[in-house]
């Protein structure tokens, strides 16, 4: 029964309703990191054995399980807590780029002919939508347009924008419609731009305190980052726009509608 299942989800949400405490929330994720096979290399990052179950993709249930736990082993965040929770903290926060992963190699493998990474998302949401499920929706992006701290320039051109379905499961398309996440098996092919301005799966329900404890302030500044090597190294570097930039939210209103438009437009031809 592997992780991901949907064998495995029931059995891991039973679990979780029998004792809804930190302590046993812990020892779940403990024992779903065990089946895995993580470890950390010499770097400190995340590397897993065994494979989570083919059947996952952006709609599965256990993304929502695996996010109640999460937030119930860790009611004050990852940020801080004690020493023997540390490594169980780290592996928590790094398994969220697994899990972007996941849903982008679903997404390519289940659109192989589409033109890009855009026109895969546009096919899901209609699906989404003939099977009545919820289609994405967007959520700002700014975290995800980091700035060269030095030069004052983006790390990647243009405006990426950041598409969500429930929250949890979260899809970075950049410029040229093509998905921005890091994967954690091959990170040292990666460029900088792609590095810092990946997806990173959200634990939260909605961008609210939860969400800045769990998937935003993450790190504090007096302990090692939890963040992958390369990551760590990269981010030193950057910072994020500013908020009042009407610039940028110009940009990001236009992706976004053009997203929407198109979405619907080929929704309607389809039907």
């Amino acid at each position: 029964m592997k992780v991901g299942s949907l064998a495995y989800t029931e059995q891991l949400q039973q679990a979780f309703i029998s004792n809804a405490t930190p302590q046993h929330c812990q020892a779940l994720l403990k024992q779903l990191f065990r089946q895995l096979g993580a470890y950390f290399d010499s770097h400190g990052d995340l590397k897993l054995t065994n494979k989570f179950a083919s059947s996952l993709n952006p709609q599965s249930s256990f993304f929502r399980v695996l996010a109640q736990i999460v937030q119930t082993a860790f009611p004050a965040g990852l940020a801080a807590g004690p020493d023997a929770t540390l490594a169980l903290r780290r592996m928590v926060h790094q398994l969220r780029y697994y899990l972007d992963l996941i849903n982008v190699h679903y997404l390519r493998q289940r659109y192989p002919t589409a033109k890009n990474d855009w026109a895969r998302l546009v096919a899901f949401d209609i699906d989404c939508y003939h099977a009545q499920q919820p289609m994405s929706r967007p959520e700002p992006a700014r975290l995800h347009n980091k700035l060269d701290r030095q030069l004052n320039l983006p790390l990647t051109p243009g405006w990426n924008i950041k598409r969500v379905y429930g929250f949890h499961v979260e899809f970075i398309l950049d410029q040229a419609g093509n998905f921005m996440y890091l994967d954690l098996t091959d990170i040292g092919q990666a460029d900088p731009g792609q590095i810092i301005n990946c997806s990173s799966f959200n634990y939260a329900e909605r961008n609210d305190n939860i969400h800045r404890k769990l998937d935003v302030y993450y790190n504090t500044p007096t302990t090692r980052s939890k963040d992958p090597w390369l990551r760590t190294f990269w981010l030193q570097s950057t910072r994020s726009p500013t908020k009042q930039n009407r610039y940028n939210q110009l940009r990001e209103t236009k992706r976004q509608l053009a997203f929407q438009l198109e979405r619907w437009y080929r929704r309607v031809i389809n039907s």
